[in-house]
């Protein structure tokens, strides 16, 4: 607990503290720079046009360092405020999903300063109303619903008026070998919800569509399985439940996307906070309870005796198989059939498709939907496999480190098996070091892989930034029929 001097000053006999007074300053200086300054014309030509302000002359790269270097500045900001003027002590999980929320925010407001403070004050009232519905016997995790599903209207809304909806060796040696085999069957067991979470984003975005609601998705998949296997003790049944509610979910993402053609990042945002909430709600019942079973495994027995390879894949569940055999499939897919061949056009180019009699709208749905239940599936893997027993937020980050494997594997679903298994080595490492007695504090040894994926992000991003990075052309763009010419 802070004492008085580490916090900051109230505003009266109020519960606004002194950090109200430097947001709003923080607002004011943001009006003013980004309208009326030379530099905020120029960052509004780089976001508007950044060909036409890259002919222009306006260093594009150093306005966008600077301009990350303020907002981790502000964010660092905000996280002082909340911890010296709200909780008043440094505590784990702290400002829950503020991040995110913070993106959202800043969408709504159409980065207006006025729409800021304005959208902010309505999100922050939905955040006190979820702490404050728990005194009438509600979970405070509605309010991640709530947000999710206010998100959902106000896409739709906005959207419904802009469009017109259409139809359409030794014992050392041995030892480190017996250690290195633990490790890469660990990576194993970690890595395949992720393979399964970047196969299917893989496949949304290889059709143009943006998907950031992986983790609110493998949420409810873990859920789902969970509550279903506990109540009929059915594998299959609970993998059916998984997949109806990734299909109903795999639909709104694209009626969203590519029916109302809304933000698609927004709507991904408003998936994962929805999907969150959810499965907080859901999972009070079945909180702590093991599942009833476990996923058969596909014994090769024929391997036992051989080193290394009868470890490893000697004993391995089926749903680890189907994973192999899915990237298998999914990559002479994409790039050995006619099919996959129309899965590429649609997002590299929709227009071009269109004219070429491919129907892309129909397209985009069915993939959508696919790589839905591709990352339900991750979730139900997750809690079936490799921890099973349902614990809220039990993903722990795994969603969005699922979309970073995509960019790192550039889309190529042979390349996201190699990643998936690397970030799980990662964790799996962290994990050894711990049971060595280590003295490094466990929240440090729980960062090394997503420290290595910043790291490797960074890596890439600089060795490909004069080449062709193998990002669908078309990602994140809506296709209009009317303006293919």
């Amino acid at each position: 607990m802070f004492n008085e001097a580490q916090t900051l000053p109230a505003l009266g006999d109020t519960r606004l503290h002194f950090g109200l007074v430097f947001a709003l300053v923080a607002v004011v200086l943001y009006g003013l720079l980004v309208k009326y300054t030379k530099w905020g014309y120029e960052l509004r030509l780089i976001g508007a046009n950044p060909e036409a302000a890259k002919n222009a002359g306006i260093p594009i790269k150093r306005h966008i360092l600077l301009v990350m270097l303020i907002s981790g500045g502000l964010a660092g900001l905000a996280g002082m405020a909340e911890v010296s003027g709200v909780s008043h002590r440094l505590m784990y999980g702290i400002s829950p999903g503020y991040g995110y929320t913070a993106i959202i925010v800043a969408w709504l407001a159409k980065l207006n300063p006025v729409g800021l403070v304005v959208s902010a004050v309505l999100f922050g009232g939905l955040i006190v109303g979820g702490y404050s519905v728990q005194t009438i016997g509600l979970p405070s995790s509605i309010s991640n619903m709530i947000q999710g599903a206010i998100l959902f209207f106000l896409i739709a809304g906005g959207m419904f008026g802009k469009f017109r909806l259409r139809r359409n060796a030794s014992v050392e040696e041995r030892s480190t070998m017996d250690t290195f085999t633990q490790i890469v069957i660990a990576a194993i067991s970690s890595g395949t919800p992720l393979l399964f979470a970047a196969l299917g984003g893989i496949l949304i975005e290889r059709s143009g569509i943006i998907q950031l609601g992986a983790e609110g998705i493998m949420l409810l998949g873990a859920v789902i399985s969970c509550m279903t296997f506990i109540h009929t003790g059915s594998l299959p049944l609970a993998l059916l439940a998984v997949a109806g509610i990734s299909i109903a979910l795999g639909l709104v993402h694209a009626f969203m996307t590519v029916t109302l053609r809304a933000n698609q990042t927004v709507s991904g945002l408003a998936m994962t906070l929805f999907g969150t909430g959810l499965s907080a709600y859901l999972g009070k019942s079945v909180a702590g309870t093991p599942i009833p079973g476990s996923v058969p495994k596909f014994d090769l027995n024929f391997l036992d005796g051989v080193p290394f390879l009868g470890d490893v894949f000697g004993h391995l569940n089926v749903l680890t198989w189907f994973s192999f055999l899915l990237v298998v499939v999914l990559h002479l897919f994409i790039h050995r059939t006619s099919w996959g061949l129309h899965l590429r056009a649609i997002g590299d180019n929709p227009a071009t498709a269109d004219v070429m009699g491919i129907r892309v709208q129909t397209f985009r749905y069915g993939y959508v939907i696919a790589g839905t239940i591709l990352i339900g599936l991750a979730g139900a893997d997750m809690l079936l496999a490799y921890s099973p027993t349902w614990t809220e937020g039990m993903t722990a980050g795994r969603g969005w480190i699922a979309v970073a494997l995509i960019i790192f594997a550039r889309w190529n679903p042979v390349r996201a098996l190699l990643c998936a298994y690397f970030f799980g080595a990662m964790d799996t490492i962290g994990f050894k070091i711990q049971l060595i007695g280590s003295e490094i504090p466990s929240y440090f040894l729980k960062m090394i892989p997503y420290i290595v994926t910043i790291l490797v992000l960074m890596y890439l991003g600089w060795r490909s930034r004069n080449k062709l990075s193998g990002t669908p052309q078309s990602l994140g763009l809506p296709y209009i029929r009317e303006q293919r010419f």
